[in-house]
């Protein structure tokens, strides 16, 4: 268990929930449910909810009080990144991300909080539960905007350092079918883990098997997201642009999706996705995608758990990179804040 504190004897009730912004507008009968597997703790000024380095095994949905996020540095100084308070959810990307807790939260004040089993809510979230649906949903919308502004602020630092190759040419995009058995291995991607074997077929199904060449280009920064995508075979590149300055993001292989928040969210594509080797993609209508993830079906229910887990660990590899170019770059005084700052962004 990562967080101390004092189990209150009131136990938490569906008025209690319907209350906080990410749960608000579930039905009560699914909140009544998720409710049952939850308690209440009373935290003392100075005590850990968080501990750096831990694995993520609750999140905490604030009643009162007020909690710190802290980053402890090379050397072991404490950095001050952030504040919590009432009304905020706190630690909740590790309910779909397992990976070590990358900051500590330390309650400032007394705190009263709702907290939230990992394995409770991946139990409900597979049972469709709409609170454990709804509060998932939450996570992949506050994903997406750390990511964005991370990634933002990756861009502007050093695009024309990064030794992306020249401006890219929109291909013709000629669809060819998939010439390899790639549903013999599907089950072995990392984006298929989450799908039970009924869901994941259905799902197959409605997507469309393609070989891509080396150079292609799936879509453009500043398209609509008409189309998601997941790697097959080989692997693409996210190319972000700052003005007129383009930058390498990431190298996605077999198994990682290219598209797919921006195909959610409904919006325009975000960086642009070129194969950066021959191989083959499997895509999707983003309508579809979206239509899925609002469903609450099974189905719907595994493609935003994948997409979140995905998510956040590209979030947590573009903090690393961005706290790494700060450091490097000593670009302002007191950088080493800014980098703690970036590390903290998946443990909030």
């Amino acid at each position: 268990m990562e967080a101390d504190g004092l189990r209150h004897a009131r136990g938490v009730e569906a008025k209690d929930l319907s209350q906080s912004r990410p749960l608000a507008g579930v039905a009560a009968r699914a909140l009544d449910g998720f409710a049952l597997g939850l308690e209440r703790r009373l935290f003392a000024a100075g005590e850990t909810l968080i501990k750096q380095g831990a694995p993520p095994s609750e999140a905490f949905l604030l009643e009162s009080g007020t909690a710190e996020i802290m980053v402890r540095r090379p050397g072991g100084a404490l950095t001050s990144v952030a504040k919590i308070g009432a009304g905020e959810l706190l630690g909740e990307v590790g309910l779909v991300y397992d990976a070590p807790r990358t900051a500590s939260a330390i309650a400032r004040e007394p705190v009263t909080a709702i907290v939230i089993n990992r394995s409770f809510f991946q139990s409900a979230l597979h049972q469709r539960n709409a609170a454990a649906v709804q509060l998932t949903r939450h996570v992949l919308a506050t994903l997406g905007e750390r990511f964005k502004a991370t990634r933002d602020r990756l861009l502007s630092l050093n695009a024309e350092e990064a030794g992306v190759p020249g401006p890219v040419t929109a291909s013709e995009r000629v669809r060819r079918p998939c010439r390899f058995d790639y549903r013999a291995f599907a089950t072995l991607l990392p984006f298929f883990r989450y799908f039970a074997a009924d869901d994941l077929e259905a799902f197959l199904a409605r997507g469309q098997a393609l070989d891509v060449e080396r150079g292609e280009v799936l879509f453009e920064h500043g398209e609509t997201s008409e189309q998601s995508f997941v790697v097959l075979r080989g692997a693409v590149a996210l190319l972000g642009e700052c003005g007129h300055r383009r930058r390498q993001l990431a190298v996605l292989g077999p198994g990682r999706f290219a598209g797919m928040s921006a195909a959610i969210a409904g919006g325009a594509y975000q960086a642009t996705c070129v194969m950066r080797s021959s191989g083959a993609v499997m895509t999707f209508p983003g309508v579809l995608v979206r239509e899925l993830v609002r469903s609450g079906s099974g189905e719907g229910v595994a493609l935003l758990h994948a997409v979140c887990a995905d998510l956040a660990g590209r979030l947590s590899r573009a903090t690393n990179d961005l706290a790494g170019e700060l450091m490097r770059q000593n670009i302002c005084r007191g950088c080493e804040g800014d980098a703690a700052a970036a590390l903290a962004q998946t443990s909030r």
